[in-house]
């Protein structure tokens, strides 16, 4: 996927900017507090309709202006797409964006807080694979989602001590085998793309690697992964 342009229009401190980014790379350099992270925000907030910080629409637009738009091109292959995304006041006086995305848009952010994906805690880590496993295949936050549901309702069994559990383990285990699945994908994909990229960022012939490595790694059936969970139950 290839952005052939973007343009902003009363976007955070932006009033107007028009931009055709180069096809491979591409380095915002400048000083703080200029609108840097400001324009990555605007790039997915027009590919994927939401402020990957977390901002409400009413932040988004710029100080006392009555309404924001953002527009751009996609290119993939001989496919071009045109987007546009707009910020406006609903009656109620809250801000709204409007407009239509893109199928096959994707906008992966990764800042300096993304270091707790290497420093922080194991969930920290599952949290971003599994929003890029996400990405990937749609189904995988609808697996996830079902996963938490099951395993809450487990849980509380266990606690009232009571019930049987079995049918929950078994739950758990098809629908766990299904995400641990989608989680190796996505890192056997990261996996190529981290090896092919490190050479040239760093400089250095070294080789990097990323594997998935978990708790219930050797779960390879329903069966395995039930007595897996049956294992940490005794403890």
């Amino acid at each position: 996927m290839l952005i052939q342009w973007i343009s902003l229009e009363n976007f955070r401190n932006y009033r107007t900017l028009t931009l055709s980014p180069e096809p491979t790379l591409n380095v915002l350099s400048g000083p703080n507090a200029q609108g840097k992270t400001n324009f990555l925000e605007a790039l997915g907030v027009l590919l994927v309709g939401r402020s990957f910080r977390g901002a409400k629409a009413a932040d988004l637009a710029r100080w006392d202006a009555p309404a924001a738009s953002l527009a751009g091109e996609l290119a993939r292959g001989e496919v071009t797409r045109s987007l546009r995304r707009e910020l406006s006041r609903r009656e109620d006086g809250g801000w709204v964006v409007t407009g239509e995305g893109c199928p096959w848009a994707r906008a992966i952010p990764f800042g300096w807080q993304d270091l707790g994906i290497l420093y922080g805690s194991p969930q920290a880590r599952r949290n971003f694979l599994d929003g890029f496993a996400g990405k990937l295949q749609p189904a995988h936050l609808t697996a996830h989602a079902r996963y938490r549901r099951i395993l809450a309702r487990r849980n509380h069994l266990l606690q009232r001590g009571g019930g049987e559990i079995e049918p929950w383990d078994e739950q758990l285990a098809i629908v766990g085998l299904e995400i641990l699945a989608r989680r190796r994908a996505a890192v056997a994909l990261l996996d190529a793309e981290v090896r092919r990229l490190y050479p040239e960022l760093s400089g250095r012939e070294q080789e990097v690697r990323l594997e998935y490595r978990g708790s219930l790694e050797t779960a390879a059936s329903v069966e395995g992964f039930r007595a897996a969970l049956e294992r940490r139950r005794a403890e």
